[in-house]
């Protein structure tokens, strides 16, 4: 017997759950024997598995035993318009009557509905979904396509704990969410065929947990083409929603791609005056295409100084200054924030260590500086949940492999600034995000 089998299963199973879990590891341990592959195959298909289209879908059930499909517990489906070029194909007097047979468009989707009928029933321990619509100009059709889709949920997926819906879902009612009892984090660009009223009533009835907005202002962008996407939905997420959810502990938001058309969505002084009723949010998640503004700025800190859960913050935005770091409280133990430079990072660090020399962050253990190494003023993008903001940390005890042209002298500001963090019991950490 090797060393590895040696150990026992369980512990076994972590290694396999460590490496297969990941979605930037390869499947290659599968390969390495026998037993092995068969201990370890079930922790591939519990990783999350995106599907481009439905076609994609159900070829790829097609190849794979129902044993295997138990243990899939992650998908993500982009719903493609339905192919309609059957219709000029068709032989209208295929019947044999004689007589021309109508066309009728809508049959191809309620095939496509069977199709995606068939293929949910084959995957029937999914607990984490994601169902992105295409985000170009929908038709009717389409939309009513999606909206019998979201309806089929409840039915084979009765147990659904996460749901993220993404794309253009701004002419789709949130009706189908309320079936889903079991949904403890929901995500969506908050916007839907829902007004805020609707919205609030439907979630105050769920047991939510985490709540992710993720805006997409390109959506909100009129534009001149023939083929703009541009809605004009009023948003469906205001403050009365975010008071609506009683057990909130995690939320999200996130506002991507700088428009000049729109200006802040979701993180303004009345959403974050709506968090001060929430005595169980202990996690808020900020990742803007652009700096909040002054105002902005000062109800956050005004919300945190009062906030008694609030531990853990990510702050995410181009130009992110040290300054901003008089919003942090005592109460704070860990923080995640964008630094485009390791000057800047030494900023913050330099903005801590003051800070926790005057008194204040006494409860700080944990800082992850990032930075991404493409484009360093760019923003996070969506966030999932804590477990993300822990993992794929790669530190530097001096570091020296920042990437950048900052001097030696600011690299080495940035090492001494850090271990005398760590010697106040904060343990700082750099991580490079890559494509």
């Amino acid at each position: 017997m090797t060393p590895f089998f040696a150990l026992p299963l369980e512990l076994r199973e972590l290694i396999y759950q460590d490496v297969l879990l990941d979605p930037s590891q390869g499947p290659e341990i599968l390969q390495a024997c026998h037993d092995v592959h068969a201990e370890a195959r079930k922790f591939l298909y519990q990783r999350p598995i995106v599907f481009r289209s439905q076609a994609v879908l159900t070829g790829w059930l097609a190849d794979r035993s129902q044993k295997v499909l138990q243990d899939v517990h992650d998908i993500s489906l982009e719903l493609q318009d339905v192919d309609l070029t059957p219709l000029l194909n068709s032989d209208p007097s295929a019947d044999g009557s004689g007589r021309t047979r109508s066309l009728r468009t809508w049959e191809l989707y309620e095939e496509e509905l069977a199709a995606l009928d068939r293929a949910f029933t084959q995957l029937p321990n999914v607990t984490t979904l994601t169902i992105r619509a295409t985000s170009g100009r929908q038709t009717h059709l389409y939309e009513d396509f999606v909206a019998k889709v979201l309806q089929m949920l409840a039915s084979h997926w009765p147990l659904l704990q996460d749901l993220s819906l993404e794309g253009n879902m701004h002419n789709q009612s949130l009706d189908a969410v309320e079936a889903l009892q079991s949904l403890t984090a929901f995500s969506f660009d908050g916007f839907c065929g829902t007004t805020p009223a609707e919205t609030a009533a439907l979630l105050s009835r769920l047991d939510l947990t985490r709540m992710s907005i993720v805006s997409q202002p390109s959506l909100l962008t009129p534009t001149h083409g023939h083929h703009s996407t541009f809605t004009s939905k009023l948003q469906s997420v205001d403050g009365s929603v975010i008071r609506s959810i009683a057990q909130l502990a995690f939320l999200s938001i996130s506002e991507r791609e700088p428009s000049t058309a729109s200006s802040a969505l979701f993180f303004t002084s009345e959403m974050l005056g709506s968090l001060h009723s929430h005595k169980t949010l202990s996690m808020l998640s900020l990742c803007l295409s652009r700096a909040p503004d002054e105002d902005t700025l000062d109800a956050l800190n005004e919300f945190l100084k009062q906030s008694v859960s609030v531990d853990r913050l990510e702050l995410d935005w181009p130009h992110l200054s040290p300054g901003v770091l008089y919003v942090l409280t005592n109460r704070l133990k860990r923080l995640r924030i964008r630094a485009a430079s390791s000057s800047a990072a030494s900023g913050i660090l330099c903005a801590l260590l003051e800070s926790r020399e005057d008194g204040d962050v006494q409860m700080l253990r944990g800082v992850v500086l990032v930075r991404n190494s493409w484009d360093p003023g760019h923003g996070l993008g969506e966030t999932r949940g804590e477990d993300d903001h822990d993992g794929g940390v790669e530190s530097d005890e001096e570091g020296e492999e920042y990437e950048d042209s900052d001097s030696d002298s600011d690299k080495l500001d940035f090492g001494d600034l850090k271990r005398s963090l760590n010697e106040l019991g904060i343990e700082v950490a750099w991580h490079t995000e890559t494509k």
